[in-house]
């Protein structure tokens, strides 16, 4: 008697089975390449209050009147100060032990400002070595900046918003600034005709100084804006940006003058004579001929968070290592 062999089908995939493993497969690969995306994108440093070793986030010269200065504003809150012409450091007492964004100058070169998490600016004046707060915020400080001829300051918040402020009265008011999302920088003319607002929209702003009010617009970068300088005689703009390239505008009209095109993220950006200083997120800094948009030179940067100075009229670069050692040389 022969075994009986049991014989069983050959199963069959119905066809909304086929389809939906199709569909699960297609969307994890959809979900993998966001993570991937998300993990190789452009992202600036983050500074804690925490860090071991705390970071410049900013430096600024003091305008060109009597005595020069520059400052440096720290991730751990606090602001160092040198007389550029001897180095030598001037003591600094302010109430923050939060990371600061920004710096900006009164107009005289006696009084310095900073913002950052805290949601306060503050203020600190050379003669009298005092410093102290402006009225609080509804959020951080991101970036601040001072007319260079009236008492008046503007700072931008985390939450969007810009405000304006008399610093001799108790008087402020918020600004359209005309922006989808932070205003990551805010800076003034040199003549204090107007000012510039830069945001993660990708766009410049101009607004009357004056009036507040919007008066041009420029889709600037194809990514996040993270710096803008004038030229020392505000007849240009260079703004800098994520999508790692300088561009150059006629400071009037908006108009383009020129594109320098980075091999990563731009950081920094500051105006040497006629041409661009500009740090990037691959470590080095690099001096841009505008008419040509070629590099004139370049080199290693000091500052393990990519930001500097450039001395008006000395063609001097200054920079703060993680150390706190001030490098004031030429690039």
């Amino acid at each position: 008697m022969e075994p009986e062999i049991e014989v069983t089908a050959r199963r069959r995939w119905k066809p909304g089975t086929v389809r939906a493993l199709w569909l699960g497969t297609g969307l994890f690969l959809l979900i993998a390449a966001v993570v991937v995306w998300y993990q190789r994108r452009p992202v600036a440093p983050v500074y804690t209050a925490k860090e071991s070793v705390p970071r410049a986030n900013r430096v600024a010269f003091s305008p060109e009147r009597g005595t020069m200065y520059l400052a440096a504003a720290f991730s751990d809150g606090r602001v160092r100060l040198w007389e550029t012409a001897t180095k030598r450091e001037v003591p600094v007492k302010l109430p923050s032990q939060w990371p600061l964004n920004d710096l900006a100058w009164e107009g005289d070169g006696k009084t310095l400002f900073a913002g950052g998490f805290e949601e306060h600016v503050l203020a600190f004046n050379i003669k009298s070595t005092r410093g102290g707060k402006l009225p609080k915020f509804a959020a951080p400080v991101v970036s601040v900046a001072v007319h260079p001829n009236q008492p008046e300051l503007l700072a931008s918040l985390a939450n969007g918003e810009l405000w304006w402020m008399n610093l001799q009265k108790p008087e402020r008011a918020a600004v359209a600034a005309g922006h989808k999302g932070i205003v990551k920088v805010v800076r003034y003319h040199p003549g204090g005709k107007w000012f510039i607002t830069a945001g993660v929209d990708h766009q410049l702003i101009w607004h009357d100084a004056g009036t507040r009010a919007v008066t041009k617009t420029v889709a600037a970068h194809q990514h996040e804006i993270s710096c803008v300088a004038f030229s020392p005689d505000g007849s240009r703009i260079a703004s800098g940006s994520w999508d790692n390239t300088v561009k150059v505008w006629q400071a009037d009209s908006g108009n383009s003058i020129g594109t320098l095109t980075h091999p990563d993220g731009v950081a920094d950006i500051g105006w040497y004579g006629l041409d661009v200083a500009s740090s990037c997120w691959d470590g080095q800094l690099r001096i841009w001929n505008v008419s040509t948009s070629t590099i004139i030179r370049d080199r290693v940067c000091r500052s393990d968070s990519l930001v500097f100075a450039v001395w008006p009229g000395k063609e001097l670069i200054a920079e703060v290592d993680s150390a706190g050692t001030l490098h004031l040389e030429a690039p």
